[in-house]
C-alpha cells in the first residue's frame, strides 16, 4: 500500500512529485491551514503545471526539446529568479 506524502514533502520537493501534479494544490491548502492562515479556494487560480498525457518523465521531455533547439547537453537549464 503506498502512502500518502504529507504537505511539507510535497512543498519541499515539488520535482519528486511532477508526476502527480493533483497533490501540490492540496498541499499549500493542508500548509498554509497548519501555519493559521485561510485559503479562500474560489479565488485561486488554474493550475500552471504542464500535465502530460504520456508516461515520458518530465525532465527527459526537457532535455529532449533542449537537444532539439540545438542546447548543448552540458549546459545547465535554469528558470529566471529560481534559487540555486
Amino acid at each position: 500500500m503506498q502512502t500518502l506524502p504529507t504537505a511539507r514533502e510535497v512543498i519541499a520537493d515539488p520535482a519528486r512529485f511532477a508526476d502527480r501534479p493533483e497533490l501540490y494544490r492540496p498541499a499549500w491548502i493542508v500548509h498554509l491551514a497548519e501555519l493559521g492562515r485561510s485559503v479562500r479556494i474560489d479565488r485561486l487560480d488554474p493550475p500552471r503545471h504542464a500535465i502530460f498525457s504520456d508516461d515520458t518523465p518530465l525532465l527527459s521531455r526537457i532535455r529532449a526539446r533542449a537537444a532539439a533547439l540545438g542546447w548543448p547537453a552540458s549546459r545547465t537549464i535554469r528558470c529566471p529568479g529560481a534559487r540555486t
